[in-house]
């Protein structure tokens, strides 16, 4: 499973520190972009963090209902049941992505990834990044 594509995707710190323990291996959204498996996505946890803290590998994308997510990955999202359900009022469908190969980095703080980038937003979501940021990320971040 091999891909050269990257994008940064946006997690909240408790969830981001989950991930990098390896306790969470599925992140849940609403919607999601569209990126190939093999994908890495380098994880930038939100304010008050507001860094760039890791990277990881896209093994499975899992569009379906959220009663059929929560089935499948409740053992795997480290969330309750009842931030699910909040977190997925409204929604037809969620998207549960697995993750592997989980690299905790150095953190890359918000005004260098805002020089890296040469935008200062963030994303929201998610948002694909080019080759050279993403090599960039790895060698501020060197692994830990």
């Amino acid at each position: 499973m091999q891909a050269n594509e990257h994008a940064m995707i946006s997690i909240k710190p408790t969830f981001a520190s989950s991930i990098l323990s390896g306790a969470k291996t599925i992140e849940l959204r609403r919607r999601f972009i569209d990126l190939p498996l093999g994908s890495k996505l380098w994880i930038y946890s939100t304010l008050p963090v507001g860094a760039v803290v890791g990277v990881a590998t896209l093994n499975s994308v899992d569009r379906d209902t959220p009663q059929n997510l929560w089935k499948k990955y409740a053992n795997e999202t480290q969330i309750e049941a009842s931030g699910f359900d909040e977190y997925f009022v409204g929604c037809e469908h969620g998207v549960a992505l697995g993750l592997s190969d989980i690299q905790a980095l150095e953190p890359v703080g918000l005004q260098t990834i805002r020089e890296i980038r040469g935008i200062a937003s963030m994303p929201q979501v998610a948002v694909r990044i080019t080759t050279e940021q993403a090599a960039r990320f790895g060698r501020i971040g060197a692994c830990v």
